[in-house]
Formats: structure tokens, sequence, C-alpha cells
């Protein structure tokens, strides 16, 4: 979906388009890579997803904090995970009879964190419970950069008006 210069969209393509950032968030992608994904298998215009995912980001500012400290833990991991393989290929190389490890992947065994909108952690790190939680995230699957797939599937969700 090209939005074009001066194209109005309709309120179903506002949907549409929001129901597949909310996919991809599910999968804990990054802004580039939800603005990649959907450019590349939806032809949606960048700017038109960066647009949407701003108005999440102002309508659901909880669950955004959550989001990034959960992206910026993936990160974490996946360094780790790497460095882990990079020590224990030069372990082998010093003396392998002394290191054997199995092979390590690049590749982050956390599994998705549940979005649950009643609950989330406070600043002082205690869990609350939310009184009106505003995005509900679908939990089917998106495919996008990063050799995720070739296919989004659609479903239901809350559609903001812009």
């Amino acid at each position: 979906m090209s939005t074009g210069e001066g194209r109005k969209v309709s309120f179903e393509e506002l949907c549409m388009v929001q129901d597949l950032v909310e996919e991809c968030l599910v999968h804990y992608m990054t802004h580039s890579q939800v603005i990649c994904t959907l450019n590349q298998l939806r032809n949606i215009e960048p700017a038109f997803t960066a647009t949407v995912l701003q108005d999440l980001e102002e309508q659901n500012p909880e669950f955004f904090k959550s989001y990034y400290l959960r992206l910026a833990l993936k990160e974490q991991i996946m360094e780790f995970n790497n460095l882990l393989g990079r020590q224990a290929a030069l372990m082998n190389q010093v003396d392998p009879r002394r290191a054997s490890f199995p092979p390590v992947f690049n590749v982050s065994h956390m599994p998705a964190i549940p979005y649950n909108g009643s609950c989330y952690v406070s600043d002082t790190g205690i869990v609350q419970k939310m009184e009106n939680p505003h995005l509900s995230v679908p939990t089917f699957l998106v495919s996008g950069c990063n050799n995720c797939g070739p296919s989004i599937h659609q479903g239901p969700s809350t559609c903001y008006r812009m």
C-alpha cells in the first residue's frame, strides 16, 4: 500500500497498518525492522508506518517503556551469546583438550514475553495492576527483515483514530 503524496488513507487501511505494526511488536522488532518489514512485504510507505508507530507510542507510553526494556534485554542476550561463542572458539584454539564446549549460535533463546495489558512494572520495580489497558497486542506470527520468512497474517485488533 503506497500512500503517495496527498493521498487520503482510509480508516480500514489505518487499522490494517496498525495491526501489522502490532504483529511486529509481538516479535520484538525495532522501529527500523518494523518499517523495513512492512515496506518490503506490503509496500507500505516508511513515513506512514513511522507515523502509526509514533501514534501508538503516544497512546501507550507504559507499554513502550516496558517494550524498550525487553528490546534492550534481547540485544544483550544476543551479544552475550556471540561473545560466548567467540570465547569458546578461542579457548579451543589454545588447548582443545582442556576446553570442550558445544557449539554456541548467535540466537536468543529468550521466549516471547506475552504482553499482559492488566499489569506493568512501576519505576520502583513493583508489579502494578493497570486499570485501563490501551493496547491489545495480537499473538499471530509475522515475518520480515532478517530472514524471518515471507508472509504476514492479518488478525483482529483495536484500531485508534489518528
